[in-house]
């Protein structure tokens, strides 16, 4: 089940620290986030939450903005950061799924979703492809490990 959350200023770390160990992952892994990063992210104003929640724990989270550009007739949605707890089991793509599904609700608007994957990380690839992302673009050298960034839209 879907849960929108705003984090109050005095539980960020709570939040935080609940956050980052759904993530599930070594330091060293594609699509890491530190605590801080996590922490900062949740602190950021324009950065919103969605939660998959399941027998009232968390399985899963994704960061995103939204925005109309000026144009009330379109919602952009820039997904920064997501992570399921359970990988290998299709949690996470029904969770995507879910999130994606939410906001085409939206008959009266037009959806755009934008989002970012390092090239390192082709089984984000795929699912994006799957999900009809297409890519747009390609930052060079873009993260930490030197790998590229590439940049996935979906209307």
């Amino acid at each position: 089940m879907l849960q929108f959350v705003r984090v109050p200023n005095s539980e960020v770390h709570q939040w935080g620290t609940l956050l980052y160990q759904v993530q599930n992952l070594k330091p060293q892994a594609v699509g890491y986030w530190s605590l801080s990063e996590i922490e900062s992210e949740i602190k950021n104003s324009t950065s919103n939450l969605c939660l998959e929640m399941l027998d009232q724990k968390i399985e899963g989270f994704i960061f995103y903005t939204q925005s109309s550009l000026g144009n009330e007739n379109v919602v952009l949605i820039e997904i920064r950061h997501w992570a399921v707890k359970s990988k290998g089991r299709g949690r996470g793509t029904q969770f995507f799924k879910e999130f994606l599904k939410h906001f085409e609700s939206f008959s009266h608007k037009s959806i755009e979703f934008n989002l970012e994957v390092s090239s390192k990380n082709p089984a984000a690839i795929r699912l994006y492809q799957k999900l009809g992302f297409v890519q747009v673009g390609q930052r060079k050298a873009y993260y930490k490990d030197g790998s590229d960034a590439y940049l996935f839209r979906k209307n």
